[in-house]
């Protein structure tokens, strides 16, 4: 029998509380120590200018995630998932016996994603120029729905529009399970209106 491995992938808008879910979520329920954000990076990389970091931040990423899968450990990595750069990964990680699981972290607006930001930066967080999260925003869920979804052994899809993450659908073991129809019906009915 072949030793599986898993890769969790947090993925979601700008704004959409990715790295309060990972810190929160993770260590309850999933088994994983390693775990990459490629913010965190930039900030341990120069504390006092971390957005000039943010192109080494990201190779450094890919190296670390590179050295997981090389020494067959499990990870997770937090991501918008806004690019189809993760598709060859991903499609390499299945190749070596990862199961890939996604939790998809969306927010009802592009406002809701603008604000959050704002209030980060106020608070001491980092800072993302209005139109890269504006730019963002819909690839980011049209990116998951369309193209990662399906490559995923697992789904997750959460609304974090309010105080804390509600799930809305999941789908495990090729079985979807709707929670809030609602909210899924509206999540599927802003991709559509975009094309």
């Amino acid at each position: 029998m072949v030793d599986r491995k898993e890769v969790y992938i947090v993925g979601g808008p700008n704004g959409s509380g990715k790295t309060t879910f990972v810190k929160q979520f993770l260590p309850n329920y999933v088994n994983v120590r390693n775990f990459v954000n490629a913010d965190d990076i930039a900030v341990g990389l120069s504390p006092l200018d971390y957005a000039s970091m943010n192109m080494k931040s990201g190779r450094l990423m890919l190296e670390l995630i590179d050295g997981y899968r090389e020494k067959g450990e499990s990870f997770g990595f937090e991501t918008t998932l806004a690019g189809k750069k993760w598709i060859k990964m991903i499609d390499e990680l299945k190749g070596a016996n990862y199961n890939v699981h996604i939790f998809f972290l969306d927010i009802a607006s592009v406002e809701l994603a603008v604000n959050r930001v704002k209030y980060r930066v106020e608070t001491g967080g980092h800072d993302i120029p209005d139109e890269t999260i504006r730019r963002r925003y819909l690839r980011s869920r049209c990116n998951f729905w369309y193209n990662y979804r399906d490559m995923a052994d697992s789904w997750y899809l959460f609304d974090n529009s309010r105080k804390s993450a509600e799930l809305v659908a999941d789908d495990t073991r090729n079985k979807l399970l709707v929670i809030n129809r609602k909210y899924l019906d509206f999540f599927q009915s802003s991709l559509i209106e975009a094309k």
